[in-house]
């Protein structure tokens, strides 16, 4: 998991330095989908690496790649069908521009593209010793062409913005869960080698200073009863789980005056003196 987190402050390095080199970024990024299990996540990805094709036949044969990476990662054949088709479906609601015109190009396309639009806008321009006529009949034309060049190049843009959007909300779901994991996984070492037992008790004192007695004294143990400890400004959940959270296990000790109730119902009433 710590590797994995250091893949993604890696990748966002790659794209704070290189903003436009998106394409070279995406295999990084969907084999962390996988490794997070967001398939999902990793069927749209794979697909903006991909040019759209007008043949649908086409299209499924170029994601077959794909099918097998899940397949491979413990997918069965019967969720890869289902995956495919609605993340296809969502990915292609991020492709429409107008109506229902589809922008078919792919990342490595459009950064390809940027270069091109810079060089066509440079070829517009109109040498300043033309005759007047000429030069009118020039700059009118010229004129033109960049107004269709710009337009294609703000389309271009707006999907690569899409897909930059896309991918950085990708990347910091993919901290959060990874981040989650490496605290859960510290977590539990800790716990397990806690002696700290966590005490959930009802009305007997004299029950609740036996169970503590008997945990401390005969097994060298350390009980932890929640009003007990000191508050540090938290709410009660959040003492809570702060301090169950150290505990390797849980002693809920119940006597026949402790009833638990609900919604009105009793659920459960302990019937010996004493209930662990």
């Amino acid at each position: 998991m710590n590797n994995t987190l250091e893949k993604i402050n890696h990748i966002y390095r790659q794209m704070q330095d290189s903003p436009n080199q998106l394409s070279i970024l995406l295999p990084q990024i969907y084999s962390i989908a996988l490794e997070c299990k967001d398939y999902e996540g990793f069927c749209i990805l794979f697909c903006w690496e991909k040019p759209l094709s007008e043949n649908k036949d086409g299209n499924i044969s170029q994601y077959n790649e794909a099918n097998k990476m899940l397949l491979a990662s413990g997918v069965s054949v019967e969720d890869i069908h289902k995956l495919s088709k609605e993340s296809f479906e969502k990915y292609l609601k991020m492709r429409y521009i107008e109506g229902d015109k589809v922008f078919t190009l792919s990342a490595r396309e459009m950064e390809e593209s940027f270069a091109r639009v810079d060089t066509m806008l440079a070829a517009t321009d109109v040498p300043k010793e033309l005759h007047p006529v000429d030069l009118y009949f020039r700059s009118e034309t010229a004129t033109n062409q960049k107004f269709s060049i710009l337009q294609n190049r703000q389309i271009i843009e707006k999907q690569y913005a899409i897909l930059q959007g896309f991918i950085t909300s990708k990347l910091a779901y993919y901290e959060i869960l990874t981040t989650r994991e490496i605290r859960k996984s510290e977590m539990e070492k800790r716990v397990k080698n806690s002696k700290k037992i966590f005490i959930i008790h009802g009305h007997s004192e004299a029950k609740r200073r036996e169970l503590v007695s008997l945990l401390r004294d005969r097994f060298q143990l350390e009980p932890v009863i929640l009003s007990e400890q000191p508050d540090q400004g938290l709410t009660i959940i959040e003492k809570f789980e702060k301090y169950a959270s150290e505990c390797s296990y849980a002693f809920a000790l119940f006597t026949p005056d402790d009833i638990v109730t609900n919604g009105g119902s009793t659920i459960f009433s302990s019937t010996a003196k004493c209930y662990i």
